[in-house]
């Protein structure tokens, strides 16, 4: 090639292999330790350019079956928005429509006249779903499979789900309960974190965040952050350098939120006194 350059990249750079690796060893790694998902792909596989389609889904598959870890988080977000309901599965309970149609006017759809409560023929309960849909489509979610499809007593879960974790996506699950501490400023102040049985977390791979009153997040040399484990989980422990309300978020190392590995998890919230 003109230069030595390697083909495909006028830059000659080659590619970052070492974090897509390090990424996918840990994804992996906290999949099969937490949520019981099998390595069935390698790290080196899964970050590969040359990844088969047929290996990512059928790993990927281990997510959404039935009574996977997919299936029990997508069951409890609808729990959460529908609490007068009863939902046991992604099957049985949705063959009537009723479910559905409750789900979407929890997510803010307007429904076509009235749901029949308790069909008895296969054409009520699809015209019970059918309206669902249509509402649903009006909030621009689209379902993958039909009104048919849902009502047919031998159709499996996958397509109810991904639906219902679309609508899910319109709320966002609100918790009144706060955990509140006071302290004065330029004290410390320690947060004490508890742990499911079985679900404990590493402690180097919880980030946290602390936002003070003027909205500023700080820098964890600022408020002298430390992280402690105990016998029971971990202690966060910051000195606040503002007066007012300070917010602390907990995620991990990834960004992202694991509602499965701290039995309390809102944000802490501490008024911090002059």
């Amino acid at each position: 090639m003109p230069g030595g350059q390697p083909a495909g990249d006028p830059s000659g750079k080659q590619p970052e292999i070492k974090p897509r690796l390090k990424n996918c060893e840990r994804a992996i790694g906290l999949a099969e330790r937490y949520l019981n998902v099998p390595a069935i792909i390698s790290p080196g596989d899964m970050s590969s350019a040359e990844l088969d389609e047929l290996s990512c889904i059928t790993y990927l598959s281990y997510f959404m079956k039935y009574n996977g870890p997919g299936y029990r988080a997508t069951l409890e977000r609808v729990r959460q928005m529908v609490p007068d309901m009863a939902v046991h599965d992604f099957e049985d309970t949705w063959k009537d429509g009723f479910l559905l149609c409750a789900l979407v006017q929890a997510a803010g759809g307007k429904l076509d006249g009235t749901v029949d409560v308790t069909p008895s023929t296969h054409a009520q309960r699809v015209s019970n779903i059918r309206k669902a849909l249509k509402a649903a489509s009006r909030l621009g979610v689209s379902s993958l499979v039909s009104a048919d499809d849902i009502a047919d007593p031998l159709s499996d879960h996958l397509g109810v789900m991904a639906l219902s974790a679309a609508l899910c996506s319109f709320v966002t699950p609100q918790n009144d309960e706060q955990i509140t501490t006071e302290c004065l400023q330029s004290q410390q102040v320690n947060l004490d974190l508890a742990f499911s049985e079985g679900n404990e977390v590493d402690i180097d791979e919880l980030d946290v965040v602390v936002i003070g009153p003027s909205g500023k997040a700080y820098e964890e040399s600022e408020i002298q952050l430390q992280k402690s484990r105990t016998i029971n989980g971990a202690v966060l422990s910051i000195i606040p350098v503002e007066v007012g309300l300070h917010k602390e978020i907990l995620t991990n190392s990834f960004g992202y939120r694991f509602e499965f590995s701290i039995d309390r998890f809102n944000p802490f919230f501490g008024k911090v006194k002059s």
